[in-house]
């Protein structure tokens, strides 16, 4: 008697009494639980330099107190440089443009980025004022802000630096050219509302399954809402390679006090969807293997 291993991809769980049923017939099956990546919709493996910005912060606190030292865009630039630097395995350089530091003076705790501004784009954006939020929504009217205050910087560390650049990414048998430019940018949203005074029933919308949950008037509890802008751009071709925006909000029970373990806990929900299509994300699933027995 010989025995062989059929493998079986189940893809939800009302699948199951169907399989068993008609599939199995009542043979032991093994259960293993496997992370499968998924695919890219944008490869940035085809670029030989990264950039990626500080991204600019958009904030609207009504009776919400916030750490005034944290420095929300270069936490997430951080937080995507790193998930970019560990699936294309080469440099990603952070730049720290100088109409972001204008719109977003820095912070006690922020981070330094290895390319830092220019004077002369210093000057440049003095007194420039923070677009509004449809603004972002509108791609050519972005595609020729990040061409006139962004691009300048990174041309200008190109110009100016002493480093050995990457060396271009091409075919066998054709000639060597410039290397292929990439830049990451958004725009971060977060406005907060303290909600104590009120009472608030929270849906859920986001959770399917949840039971509403209601809060008393006096109960302390902050109605926060993050959405992000994100932004992947040909440097050379002045193109769009992609775009998303995401939204998530909630009740946060027990504070009327923004902080970065609530920062965290938002992106948690909103980073994969986005970074989705740039690095391969891991999604836990299930394998059964249905043992058999067949005569010689």
């Amino acid at each position: 008697m010989k025995r062989f291993l059929r493998p079986l991809w189940l893809f939800g769980v009302g699948l199951l009494p169907v399989v068993f049923a008609f599939g199995c017939g009542g043979q032991p099956t093994n259960q293993i639980f496997v992370r499968v990546p998924t695919k890219v919709r944008i490869n940035l493996k085809d670029y030989d330099q990264i950039f990626i910005s500080k991204f600019l912060v958009k904030t609207d606190y009504e009776g919400v107190l916030n750490d005034t030292t944290i420095d929300y865009g270069a936490e997430l630039q951080t937080q995507i440089r790193n998930e970019v630097q560990s699936y294309v395995n080469r440099e990603v350089i952070a730049i720290d443009p100088a109409i972001v530091n204008e719109l977003n003076p820095r912070k006690r705790r922020s981070i330094t980025a290895a390319v830092s501004a220019t004077e002369e784009m210093k000057e440049k954006v003095k007194g420039l004022k923070m677009p509004n939020l449809k603004f972002w929504a509108d791609i050519e009217k972005v595609k020729s802000w990040v061409k006139a205050y962004i691009y300048p910087e990174i041309e200008a560390y190109e110009r100016d630096t002493e480093r050995v650049g990457y060396r271009p990414l091409t075919l066998r048998g054709e000639e060597e050219g410039p290397p292929r430019r990439a830049l990451i940018f958004g725009v971060l949203q977060i406005r907060a509302i303290d909600r104590t005074n009120e009472v608030v029933q929270e849906s859920f919308t986001q959770r399917p399954g949840t039971r509403p949950r209601t809060f008393a008037a006096g109960f302390l509890k902050m109605d926060i809402r993050v959405g992000l802008h994100f932004y992947v751009f040909d440097i050379d071709d002045n193109r769009l390679l992609f775009h998303e925006f995401r939204e998530e909000n909630e009740i946060i029970p027990g504070t009327n006090e923004m902080n970065l373990t609530i920062y965290y806990g938002m992106m948690d929900r909103i980073m994969p969807q986005i970074l989705s299509a740039i690095v391969p994300i891991y999604i836990n699933t299930q394998r059964f293997i249905l043992s058999t027995s067949k005569g010689e």
